[in-house]
């Protein structure tokens, strides 16, 4: 417990924003189990003679520091405070590498610093999040392959909204590689895939991906693209990825409507998504008590109240035993019971059905808004009040 307690403590006052944005959010949340592990503090081995030999002049004295780096977060067992002096200064110098093999090692090495540091790492290494991002648009496989790994590190542990940001600054670069276009958009469709990147701040990013790569001279590009965005729907819905692409350019939202249209989506069904949605209604203390307007009947007349009521039914009454299938025949059900004004203004109710499995009867029949007489049922047809019953 006494190691527990001070990591905690730390993990806590690392935490603090100095900001907004992801990093922000990130530090925002409550503590998780993961932040009251114990983590090793090891500022005291970034010293300034590493510091120095991870900038020198020779590659062999930058893979030396590179590879101590390595070895002081094995020791510290994969778990360390966000204390880390001037590494991150250091290391973002490395993502410009004249050696490819060092850059392909200090983005493995971001990698494992985030997964070592937790969340913290959206605030600690924001700095070097931008130049990592920038290696997608290298011609080496290797080194795109690296990154794709640090970013995989990356969002094991703090959101998504970081990268998609930087991805989507530089997808559209002139020097970034048909390659590292298709990496890039394909990493992203991995991180819906996992059912992460949800916040609105990453579909907005992922939307505006999709549009770069659908319009793209590449097949495996606009396949990529055509990924991520069957990746978006699965994961966060239609309506989601629409309203996204509303808050965009209109050039953004023309690319991602002919991505829908490929996609198989009609221009119909992404209207309909896109339309905000009519909350539903209901009365505080009740389940089911929500009003809805039934297919073929004006919203607003007895009919669709009626319907809407007849569709839901209180928890713990005989009625709500059978609402699935009452549900199903509110359509046919509409047009009967406007034929019966009195039945209908009873069953427009909210304050639940006439019948119920308790003994509470005369405290029921004072919130009845309305009697019906037995002979205003003459009208209706015998085998709807069996449905509705």
């Amino acid at each position: 417990v006494c190691r527990v307690a001070p990591a905690a403590k730390a993990a806590a006052g690392a935490s603090k924003p100095k900001g907004k944005g992801a990093a922000a959010a990130a530090a925002e949340e409550p503590p998780s189990m993961d932040d009251l592990l114990p983590r090793t503090d090891i500022s005291g081995q970034i010293t300034g003679e590493l510091i120095t030999m991870l900038g020198g002049a020779n590659w062999k004295e930058r893979k030396a520091a590179l590879d101590e780096l390595e070895g002081i977060l094995a020791s510290a067992g994969g778990r360390i405070q966000p204390t880390v002096g001037d590494l991150m200064p250091a290391l973002k110098g490395r993502m410009t590498d004249s050696n490819k093999n060092l850059i392909a090692q200090a983005l493995s090495l971001l990698g494992k610093l985030a997964k070592a540091m937790g969340r913290a790492i959206a605030r600690e290494a924001r700095p070097v999040l931008g130049p990592a991002v920038r290696c997608i648009c290298d011609s080496k496989a290797t080194v795109r392959a690296a990154l794709v790994e640090m970013l995989d590190g990356w969002v094991s542990v703090a959101p998504a909204d970081a990268p998609f940001e930087e991805l989507v600054e530089i997808l559209p670069s002139p020097k970034c590689v048909s390659e590292g276009m298709q990496a890039g958009i394909t990493w992203m469709a991995s991180v819906y895939s996992a059912g992460k990147g949800t916040s609105s701040d990453s579909i907005a990013h992922a939307v505006k991906a999709v549009a770069i790569g659908a319009g793209y001279k590449t097949v495996p590009v606009r396949e990529a693209a055509g990924q991520l965005l069957e990746a978006m729907m699965a994961t966060v819905g239609l309506a989601e990825v629409q309203q996204a692409a509303q808050t965009l350019d209109k050039s953004v939202q023309k690319a991602v409507a002919e991505a829908l249209a490929k996609a198989g989506v009609s221009a119909a069904a992404a209207a309909a998504a896109a339309a905000p949605a009519a909350a539903p209604s209901s009365r505080p203390g009740t389940a089911g008590s929500n009003r809805g307007t039934a297919a073929g009947s004006r919203p607003g007349t007895a009919g669709s109240r009626a319907a809407g009521s007849a569709a839901t039914s209180r928890p713990g009454t005989a009625a709500s035993g059978v609402g699935r299938s009452v549900a199903a025949s509110t359509t046919s059900l509409a047009g009967t019971l406007r034929g019966s004004t009195a039945l209908a203004a009873a069953l427009a109710t909210d304050d639940g059905p006439l019948l119920s499995m308790d003994r509470n009867k005369d405290e029921r029949a004072k919130k009845v808004r309305f009697r019906f007489r037995l002979a205003d049922l003459v009208s209706l047809d015998i085998q709807c009040l069996m449905n509705l019953v």
